[in-house]
């Protein structure tokens, strides 16, 4: 008898953590890609975590190509604002120079690759697949899309 209520009290432990709410639950995104003769837009759409974080998220497409500029659209549950996004190469250099710290959350923006040596923006030439974080964003579940804007060679 002991043995049937250890099984059925297991049971039941094992059964409420499949129904309990996921209160840390991990940050998604969804990832679509656009052209028009040369141009191709990656189109990231995403959301923190509960906790507001957000985990480094490796963009399936490759850009082999000239990155031309990023937009940051806030979601309907915007981040926190000055909230930052890096997109770093496989060496691990933010190819937007860190261009994109301090997003605002009250509309969307428009981003060229920054170039500290020369303190200027321009296109920038990108081989390989890009890590798009998030970071210094405490909103819950906090929402938003990037569009990467480039030429393909």
């Amino acid at each position: 008898m002991k043995k049937v209520f250890l099984f059925a009290l297991l049971g039941a432990f094992l059964l409420a953590g499949l129904f309990a709410p996921n209160l840390h639950a991990a940050s998604s995104q969804v990832e679509s890609h656009n052209q028009v003769g040369s141009l191709h837009v990656i189109k990231i759409v995403w959301t923190a975590a509960a906790n507001g974080s957000y985990t480094s998220y490796l963009i399936r497409r490759p850009i082999n190509g000239t990155l031309y500029m990023v937009e940051t659209d806030p979601g309907a549950t915007a981040p926190t604002d000055d909230y930052t996004v890096t997109l770093t190469n496989e060496a691990s250099i933010d190819v937007m120079g860190g261009a994109m710290a301090d997003c605002d959350t009250s509309g969307s923006e428009t981003w060229q690759p920054y170039f500290s040596a020369s303190a200027s923006y321009g296109a920038r030439p990108v081989i390989g697949r890009l890590t798009l974080a998030i970071s210094d964003n405490s909103q819950n579940a906090a929402t938003g899309t990037i569009y990467i804007y480039y030429y393909a060679k």
